[in-house]
């Protein structure tokens, strides 16, 4: 893999390219090593790329969020996740629609909620 290796700690390790941007990032936490490595899909259609965790397709963008990939035997199940930004493009929200009836119900498919106060600090306990 081209690029330049970047040890911050001795268990995370970074490997970039010249312009900085993240090719892979490996973490070893004992005996255990975990990869992930980073494909960029930049087009003028596309707003990232294609992340894999130790080689195995994890998730990908869209246009509105972000497909998880959710490996089935011999088959791949894909949830879709859509994000609700804020004015600055911040994730507020982040939800799926599990059981495909066309409604969102608060309790089982918001998947993450992001609220925050000024300066930062985030809001918690809305849809519990």
């Amino acid at each position: 893999m081209a690029g330049r290796l970047i040890t911050f700690t001795p268990a995370r390790l970074f490997w970039r390219d010249a312009s900085g941007v993240k090719l892979r990032k490996e973490v070893r936490d004992r005996s255990e090593i975990t990869t992930t490595d980073y494909f960029d899909a930049s087009t003028p259609l596309s707003t990232g790329g294609f992340i894999y965790l130790n080689e195995k397709l994890d998730f990908f963008p869209h246009s509105e969020g972000y497909v998880k990939v959710i490996p089935g035997g011999n088959y791949y199940e894909f949830q879709y996740v859509y994000n609700y930004k804020d004015h600055l493009g911040n994730v507020r929200l982040s939800y799926s629609g599990l059981d495909l009836n066309g409604a969102i119900d608060p309790n089982t498919e918001i998947l993450k909620e992001r609220n925050y106060y000024p300066f930062g600090l985030e809001h918690k306990g809305y849809n519990n």
